[in-house]
């Protein structure tokens, strides 16, 4: 009897997926109708978040990440564990994903590394000014250089989602660095 539950309720969350898949064509109207569905039913609410690779057949399963991880942030501290474990999970992969581990051993191991983010690059180095964190983390814009930066103790400080890199930011190595660099120096200006 409990395979014949645990198909049901698959086959629940896969008819709900297409059904509001062609109620929209935006992923994250897709994916907030889809959570909205199942929220209240733990099991679905774990299964959405364990099988969204699957369920969200023919899209960027990283896309698919991106948008759950809204809720799945909130629902890591869900009061039932299993549902806390599997939104846990899915950030964690979607961290992987983007490259996060890659960054914290590159800069624990003294590297240049960083995001890039569009127009944006996020330039990790170990800080030189006196009394102040570890590590600083530079901003620069393509074409106009550096226009922030950011002190941390620690290289995790800056993949927190507390730091507010942009969703759409990706490791970037120190080879891969030194590559686009130029194209983050400020453009000279004629006259």
């Amino acid at each position: 009897m409990k395979v014949y539950l645990l198909s049901l309720e698959r086959i629940m969350i896969i008819e709900l997926v297409e059904q509001y898949q062609s109620e929209t064509n935006s992923l994250e109207k897709w994916v907030d109708a889809v959570y909205l569905a199942v929220h209240e039913d733990l099991t679905l609410l774990r299964r959405l978040y364990r099988f969204a690779r699957s369920l969200f057949k023919g899209v960027d399963t990283f896309a698919v990440y991106e948008a759950l991880s809204v809720y799945a942030h909130f629902d890591c501290d869900h009061q039932d564990t299993q549902v806390a474990t599997a939104a846990k999970a899915l950030i964690n992969q979607l961290e992987k994903m983007r490259g996060f581990p890659d960054f914290i051993a590159a800069v624990k191991r003294g590297e240049l590394a960083g995001f890039i983010a569009g127009d944006l690059l996020y330039v990790t180095t170990t800080s030189v000014k006196p009394d102040t964190p570890r590590y600083q983390m530079t901003t620069f814009a393509r074409g106009r250089g550096p226009i922030s930066d950011a002190l941390r103790n620690a290289p995790e400080d800056f993949t927190s989602a507390h730091f507010g890199l942009p969703s759409t930011a990706r490791f970037i190595s120190q080879a891969e660095l030194f590559a686009i660099e130029r194209e983050f120096y400020p453009v000279k200006q004629a006259g």
